[in-house]
């Protein structure tokens, strides 16, 4: 859980810096990841990176050596990117609001 509570918070100031960055290819991304991610189950997330990591890292490891038969992705991580990514959504979110409230409160004391 702690891996995954660092990764979510490293994650999470980046996507809340793409989110408000001027870059419209940066906040696309990060809208678009809201989007995907907001919805989606836990369960579903762990399947698809356990299961679906693995399928990709295999391909990928048979084009630069044919005789691999199966490149295996740890449980561990799976399972650390399974909390981590639906996660980052909520802390993407508040850490963006978060900055918008500090601006607002420190223009309004300074002036």
């Amino acid at each position: 859980f702690f891996v995954a509570f660092i990764m979510t918070v490293i994650f999470g100031l980046i996507g809340a810096g793409a989110k408000l960055s001027n870059n419209r290819v940066a906040k696309s991304i990060a809208s678009g990841y809201t989007v995907v991610f907001r919805g989606t189950p836990e369960i579903l997330v762990l399947l698809l990176f356990y299961f679906g990591s693995a399928i990709t890292l295999t391909a990928i490891a048979q084009i630069f050596d044919p005789e691999i038969k199966f490149v295996d992705f740890p449980p561990f991580w799976a399972g650390s990117f399974a909390i981590a990514l639906p996660s980052l959504v909520w802390k993407k979110h508040c850490l963006s609001l978060t900055r918008r409230l500090v601006i607002r409160v420190s223009r309004l004391l300074c002036t």
